[in-house]
Formats: C-alpha cells, sequence, structure tokens
C-alpha cells in the first residue's frame, strides 16, 4: 500500500475542501436569477483556478524535475487558500479591511523564502561559507520586493484592459483624485518591502548562525516515481 508523505496529505486535504467549495458555489448558482448566475458562476470558475493553482509544485517537479522543500510548498499552499477560498469565495478581502494586507505581507516573505531558497539550489554547499550573509539577504530582500512591484504592474494593466478596480483607484464607482488613489498601490509597495526585509533578516540571522543553513530549504531533484 502507497505511504502518502506529511505534504501530499497536506495537498490532498485543500485540494478536496477547495474542490467542495467549487461546487458549493456552482451548486448556489443554479438557483440564482438569471442575472445574478453570470458573476456566481465566475466565483466558482475562480474557485478552480484555485484549485489548480494547488498543483503548481507539481508542475513545476514535472517540467523541470526539481522540487520545492516541505516548508515553502504548505506556505504556498496556505497562500493560495486564504487569498483565493477564504479571500475571494467568502468576501474576507470586503469583510475585514487589512486583508490584502496580511496577503502581502505573506506574500512577500514566501517570495523571500524562495529567494534564499533558489540560492540554496544553485550555489555549491562549498561555496556558501564564502559569500557574506548579507549578499544572500540583500539579493532575497530585492527579489520579493520585485514580485511586488510586478504584481503592481500586472494589477494596473487589468484594470485598464477589463475596467476592473484592482488598484482601489475609485470608490462607489468614482474616481479618486491625488494621492487618494494611489494609497492602495502604495501602502501594498510598502507592505511588501517590510515582508521581504523582515524574512531577509531572519535568513541573514539564520545563515549567520549556520552558513550552510541555504543547504537546509534549497530545492532538490525530484525522485523517479518507481
Amino acid at each position: 500500500m502507497k505511504k502518502y508523505t506529511f505534504d501530499q496529505k497536506i495537498q490532498f486535504f485543500l485540494v478536496g475542501i477547495g474542490v467542495l467549495i467549487t461546487i458549493w458555489f456552482f451548486y448556489q448558482g443554479l438557483y440564482l436569477p438569471k442575472t445574478k448566475q453570470g458573476a456566481q458562476f465566475f466565483l466558482a470558475f475562480e474557485m478552480l483556478l484555485g484549485v489548480l493553482l494547488l498543483f503548481i509544485p507539481d508542475l513545476i517537479r514535472f517540467m523541470f524535475k526539481y522540487e520545492f522543500p516541505t516548508s515553502i510548498k504548505i506556505l504556498y499552499w496556505l497562500f493560495v487558500y486564504f487569498a483565493v477560498f477564504i479571500g475571494t469565495g467568502f468576501s474576507f478581502y470586503g469583510k475585514i479591511h487589512y486583508w490584502d494586507k496580511l496577503l502581502h505581507i505573506s506574500s512577500s516573505m514566501l517570495l523571500t523564502a524562495l529567494a534564499f531558497s533558489l540560492l540554496g539550489t544553485f550555489i555549491r554547499k562549498d561555496l556558501m561559507g564564502q559569500i557574506h550573509p548579507i549578499i544572500y539577504a540583500l539579493f532575497a530582500c530585492c527579489f520579493g520586493i520585485s514580485m511586488g512591484v510586478l504584481w503592481e504592474f500586472y494589477e494596473f494593466t487589468f484594470d485598464g484592459l477589463l475596467g476592473m478596480n484592482m488598484q482601489r483607484f475609485a470608490a462607489h464607482g468614482k474616481p479618486l483624485i491625488g494621492r487618494e488613489a494611489l494609497f492602495d498601490t502604495m501602502g501594498d509597495l510598502f507592505i511588501d518591502a517590510l515582508g521581504s526585509i523582515l524574512f531577509a533578516g531572519y535568513g541573514y540571522w539564520q545563515i549567520k548562525k549556520e552558513p550552510l543553513w541555504l543547504d537546509t530549504i534549497r530545492m532538490h531533484k525530484a525522485e523517479k516515481k518507481r
């Protein structure tokens, strides 16, 4: 009988919950007035996309033959769960004022952790102790902040193309004026920077204490299935 690893069990559980949420939202849409069905079915579609996002580590494993550390995979799955299923599906973005900011700081810390993992993967073990910890921390911090900037590019682009309001430049259908229109975007960037700096500082402290810490969080070659 095949034994499943801890991270596989976590993934199966989250995928199962995600599928149930998707089915439930689709089922609800069947009994709504036709004027509201479109929005409900689109919400169910977003939940389905969330389920597919849970398989991104598996896709990377299949395409590049590398596997993320268990800790990063679990943090990624939890981020998707809270961003898509809880945030979008159950409208926590509207119910909890700072939900978006909490996700921004967690995503920036996750991306900074990913940067450390990439460094551990591509730098030879015998060279790790020869590079000053501040260099690792600066790279990881800049990586995390840069990903946050790219996300704001994405929001700006699709706000323009699809008439969305992801950057919160409008309130109640009316465009904000001056600095008010910048608050959400700049707040997101500040939070991204804060999360990246915090985790970069943690990584610096870990490497200072143990120069081979990067080796413990590196990506590793995926084992071939028998």
